[in-house]
């Protein structure tokens, strides 16, 4: 009887911890998207952002941003003198064309 008890208990402490290690991350991962939010929230569409505010919003880090302008290519960015800015409608515009459409039926992607 004393083993079985002990191994509920064993058990249990265990889920226990699981549990509360999911709650911190669960809590993290609310207080990032949260943070993303307020930050998309202070800019209006004529904003003009620097480098570190777009690597902020999006998530794409300087030396990406940094070779892009270099190769021309992904966001579209506005350079004045030494001074670059990136036009907030841009950076809208960039993460709509890149969202993926995920469907919940299996039967409507398309391979």
């Amino acid at each position: 009887m004393d083993l079985n008890k002990a191994i509920k208990e064993a058990v249990y402490e265990s889920v226990k911890k699981a549990f509360e290690g999911m709650n911190e991350t669960l809590s993290e991962n609310i207080y990032v998207q949260s943070e993303a939010l307020r930050n998309i929230e202070k800019y209006s569409s004529n904003s003009l952002l620097d480098e570190r505010q777009v690597s902020e919003l999006t998530g794409i880090s300087l030396w990406t941003l940094r070779k892009w302008r270099c190769e021309k290519r992904e966001i579209p960015y506005i350079r004045l003198g030494n001074v670059v800015r990136y036009k907030y409608s841009d950076i809208l515009e960039y993460l709509k064309a890149n969202t993926v459409r995920v469907y919940q039926d299996r039967r409507r992607a398309s391979f």
